[in-house]
């Protein structure tokens, strides 16, 4: 199980060593959080789906 969520990023992989970093704190963010960026689509998603799944289980008991 675990061998699953290791494999999803690579943090061995390939980088620009003569690049500075941004100077921004977003920037910044953003620039070093690339190799992830999928993932957190895939979480925010999956948390976004689990929101209104709740919303709809409220509904429907008639809270």
């Amino acid at each position: 199980m675990f061998r699953f969520f290791e494999n999803l990023v690579d943090p061995y992989s390939p980088y620009e060593d003569d690049v500075d970093p941004p100077a921004g704190l977003m920037q910044y963010l953003v620039y070093h959080t690339k190799p992830f960026r999928t993932l957190f689509m895939i979480t925010g998603i999956a948390t976004i789906l689990a929101a209104v799944f709740e919303i709809f289980l409220l509904a429907a008991i008639g809270w």
